[in-house]
């Protein structure tokens, strides 16, 4: 042993701490719960393993998933040891460390040391080109889904006819076509896609024993963090490097393995005693984050999971208070009761903004929390996204409106005009308004005479049809509901058949941010009769103005539950017990393993609470393509302890409208084919001052739902006509599914939708 004091590396620690830290040899499992010391374990084992001479600073090979958890392994590491001892390590992301190794190795697979590495952008830029080499349309094939599926195929160590196997969608049999392709020109550039710089190093160690013997000798010690989120690749790393000499240690929860979507894979973790037999695994199960109510509450969640490593969490903290679950009435309400909530315990307490944090599914659902937050004055800010209407989706669509209520903003005409592609360039744009800048003109009569215009003859019927586009939008505000508007220029100008476009996760999020827009646009319609589309705008663009003011770091933290994993605040809200929405269902049923993942989120989401934690659960919640929804509260919210939980209801949505009763809640109809709160201010046209009536049919009263069965055709106010193809339930709870001519498939509750029989 040195000369020099070792007691500070275990000063401190626990029992269990300490054996993990003091296991210097063979493979070892470190299951570390939430709030456990995770980080303190694995830092103060590398100073051990110097300290103690195990290995030599250079031998030490630690992996993480962020460069800011590196650098501050690192830099504890550095602090527990005297200077200059732990120089020479190997410490930093998978991605980072594997580039190091590449640029040293990379002439055995064909590449040079300068080689480039390209990123998301670079890799679509290619993919778009090869799409056009190979004869696909680009307007139907994109990049960015390309790029997904190939990316996805990597990760899983796929080839190219593995990946045109399982393929379920045009987009997945043409990504499986061009993979080699991409490759090869990967290869001609002399890059490396972000991929590429953990499946090489793979490649190259089976393809070069020598060069694998090489990396076994040099690291002696691996130590890899947050193992529940390695993909296929870095498990098949880990198990490369220490097959000589065994020396791998794994730190991890797998009850927080919840990056699926990304690849991870949960087995990695809970195999690791079958890939190890030797190993030994120690359990970090005192927590020093949470009260025992709170503790009490996620245990009894994730003891649900049947694919899991047996732990149990217990903390000398006190117990708290119970877990509070408010039933709230709606969305919105749920959002006050958030923001009330946070009022409130600031009253009572010194706690800061900063130490709350409200926590959601679907980003989507972050609008109507920052809009609740924004009335009441209280800043925040969101983590690892951008506020709901910083959203690129949400600001074409927002450029798209302003041009309906103003046609000479010239700021959103550059931003949409072109967008989707119209062949309208930017030297077009260019001499347009070059044009309209002549004494006397403006945008819109350059766009009424863009014959006249030196362009080409394809950009001056682009540009007819974009301004007839405006115009008859702006036509329809006088007779048409905002929201109605909305969803017609996004569907017509081709906007929202872009979106829909893109098959990723991350498309089909902003397909979801769109849709909460229109919702948006409705609800703020609905609230007073003087609202408009106009009004609307006018409050986005101040709420915009709210988002980009950096004067106080003092807020609110808004994030999704993925985003919360490894942070920790005082008082967490987490909105969405519902399911369908937590768990997040798309169709009609989750597999079981989706279904485990989704109560691991929760469960990490629970764990993120200190002192007080608050769950909501709206009764009724709004959402684009159908009616008010009646949600069905989560099934996680049954699984919690009953001991430690405790409820409270708010009104139903009608009962908070002096005057009106649960009768005139359901008797105005949306245009989205549900139920709407009925106002005093009639139709839109009569707000408007238009004299002329609304052009969507006479008002249908909801049908008899007995009438409704499959293969009836139906008349719906706003849909037209379409055919019954299912029918769910019975008396008021009746659903049906109706095929509609012009407006597809919709789902509408059968005693609420506007709606009869006609055949």
């Amino acid at each position: 042993m040195p000369e020099f004091d070792t007691k500070p590396i275990l000063a401190g620690l626990n029992d269990r701490q300490r054996e993990a830290v003091q296991t210097t040899e063979g493979p070892l499992l470190v299951v570390a719960g939430p709030g456990s010391g995770k980080t303190r374990v694995l830092t103060c084992r590398i100073a051990w393993l110097l300290a103690s001479e195990a290995a030599r600073p250079y031998q030490i090979l630690a992996l993480t998933f962020t460069n800011k958890a590196a650098r501050e392994m690192r830099e504890r590491v550095e602090k527990l040891l005297p200077d200059g001892m732990a120089k020479g390590m190997w410490v930093g992301t998978f991605h980072a460390q594997m580039v190091r190794l590449l640029r040293m190795e990379a002439s055995h697979l064909g590449f040079t040391s300068d080689f480039t590495i390209y990123d998301t952008g670079d890799s679509e830029r290619i993919l778009k080109q090869l799409i056009k080499e190979y004869g696909y349309d680009p307007k139907v094939i994109k990049p960015r889904t390309v790029q997904n599926y190939i990316s996805g195929a990597k990760n899983a160590r796929e080839s190219s006819d593995q990946m045109n196997a399982r393929a379920e969608s045009k987009q997945a049999k043409i990504a499986a076509n061009l993979y080699v392709h991409y490759n090869a020109a990967l290869q001609a550039a002399n890059a490396f896609d972000f991929d590429d710089l953990l499946l090489k190093p793979l490649e190259l160690f089976e393809q070069q024993p020598e060069t694998l013997q090489k990396y076994q000798q040099k690291w002696s010690h691996v130590l890899i963090d947050e193992y529940q989120d390695t993909n296929r690749v870095q498990y098949l790393l880990a198990r490369s490097l220490t097959g000589a000499h065994r020396n791998l240690c794994v730190v991890g929860d797998d009850a927080q393995s919840i990056y699926a979507f990304r690849g991870a894979d949960i087995q990695n973790i809970l195999s690791f005693k079958e890939d190890f037999e030797e190993a030994k695994i120690v359990r970090l199960e005192q927590n020093y984050r949470s009260t025992r109510n709170i503790l009490k509450a996620a245990d009894s969640v994730i003891a649900e999971n049947s694919n899991q490593i047996k732990k149990t969490l217990w903390t000398d903290n006190e117990a708290g208070q119970p877990i509070t679950l408010i039933q709230a009435a709606s969305d919105r309400d749920e959002a006050n009761r958030a923001v009330d909530i946070i009022r409130k315990e600031r009253g009572r307490t010194n706690l800061k903004l900063q130490d709350f944090a409200i926590l959601y599914r679907t980003n989507a659902q972050s609008r109507t929390f920052e809009d609740a937050l924004r009335k009441r004055g209280i800043r925040y800010r969101i983590v690892g996204g951008l506020s709901f209407y910083e959203r690129k989706e949400i600001r074409d669509a927002i450029a798209y409106l302003r041009l309906l209520v103003n046609p000479n903003d010239v700021a959103s005409f550059q931003r949409v005009v072109n967008y989707p592609a119209r062949g309208i360039g930017i030297r077009s744009q260019q001499v347009i308004l070059e044009y309209a800048r002549q004494p006397g003109y403006d945008l819109s009569t350059a766009l009424r005479e863009s014959e006249r215009l030196p362009i080409s003859s394809r950009a001056k019927n682009s540009l007819t049809e974009f301004a007839t586009l405006i115009r008859n939008h702006t036509e329809k505000l006088e007779t048409m509901e905002p929201s109605e508007v909305a969803v017609s220029l996004c569907q017509q100008s081709g906007f929202m058949r872009e979106l829909e476009s893109d098959e990723t996760p991350s498309g089909l999020s902003r397909q979801n941010n769109l849709h909460e827009l229109f919702q948006a646009i409705q609800s703020h319609t609905d609230e007073d009769a003087s609202h408009t589309l106009s009004s609307y705008l006018q409050i986005v663009a101040l709420m915009t103005d709210a988002d980009t003011d950096k004067s106080s770091a003092d807020r609110v933290v808004l994030m999704t539950l993925h985003a919360s994993k490894g942070l920790e605040f005082q008082v967490v809200f987490i909105g969405g017990l519902e399911d369908k929405l937590l768990p997040y269902i798309r169709g009609e049923e989750i597999d079981p393993a989706s279904l485990e993942e989704e109560r691991r989120l929760f469960y990490v989401g629970i764990t993120r609470a200190k002192s007080r934690l608050y769950l909501g659960r709206a009764k009724v919640r709004s959402r684009y393509g159908g009616e008010f929804n009646y949600t069905q509260p989560s099934r996680f919210i049954d699984e919690i302890d009953p001991s430690v939980l405790s409820t409270r209801s708010t009104r139903a949505p009608w009962q908070h409208r002096s005057g009106s009763s649960k009768k005139s809640y359901r008797g105005s109809r949306n245009r989205f084919g549900g139920s709407r709160p009925s106002n005093s201010g009639g139709n839109r046209s009569q707000r408007s001052g238009s004299g002329s009536s609304r052009k969507m049919g006479n008002n249908l009263r909801p049908g008899d739902p007995s009438t409704f069965k499959v293969g009836a055709q139906v008349q719906h106010q706003n849909y037209g006509k379409g055919w019954i193809t299912h029918v769910e339930g019975g008396g008021s709870a009746t659903k049906v599914t109706v095929e509609f001519n012009n407006f597809g498939q919709k789902q509408l509750r059968a005693g609420m939708a506007p709606m009869r029989v006609i055949g």
